[in-house]
Parts: structure tokens; sequence; C-alpha cells
């Protein structure tokens, strides 16, 4: 990159550095503005993640949360958008369940 960029600048080419995750990572204005936040995870354990890049001096951090467990808002979900009672959650459960045993 750093060859590439002596050329263009040389012969007055405008360009601009795509960095790679590793060196945007350690960018230290990338770690002053919070864009890679540590979040705890049930299974996976701690892991980093990209941080909202919208930063405002006089508004409240941002909180973030892991990527919720596949199925974890199911019943939620069913319940509020679509109506599904209780039975009928457990019966459809249930019989995906039986459907995902059988393969």
């Amino acid at each position: 990159m750093d060859e590439c960029e002596k050329i263009m600048n040389e012969h007055d080419v405008a360009n601009g550095r795509i960095n790679t995750m590793l060196m945007a990572c350690a960018d230290p204005q990338i770690a002053a503005r919070k864009m890679i936040v540590e979040v705890e995870h049930p299974i996976a354990g701690k892991y980093k993640m990209a941080g909202s890049p919208i930063n405002f001096s006089n508004y409240p951090d941002t909180t973030y949360e892991a990527a919720p467990m596949l199925g974890q808002h199911t019943r939620e979900i069913l319940k509020s958008y679509i109506g599904m009672t209780d039975k009928e959650l457990d019966t459809m459960l249930r019989e995906q369940d039986k459907i995902v045993k059988s393969k």
C-alpha cells in the first residue's frame, strides 16, 4: 500500500487507503470513538464486534448485546406479532422438534 500510495501521489492521482480489518481495529481513532466493542455471549464467551459509528457528545453511550441465540425470541415474536396462544406455540414447537429430530 505504501508503494502504491507513493506512486499515485508522485503523479497527482487522487487516492486514499482502504484499511484491512486488522488495520482498522488497531487505529487509535477507532478505539477513541469506541467503534470496536466487546460483548459477552452465553455460549461463545467474550467477543469483539463493530460499535456504532454515530456518537454524539451529549447523548448517552450506546449499550451492546450479543447476537441472540437461534429461536431465543420465537415465542415473544409469534405471540406479539401474530397473536399465537401459548397452546398453539407449544403444539407448533413440539411438531417442529419432531421434524428436526427425524432428519
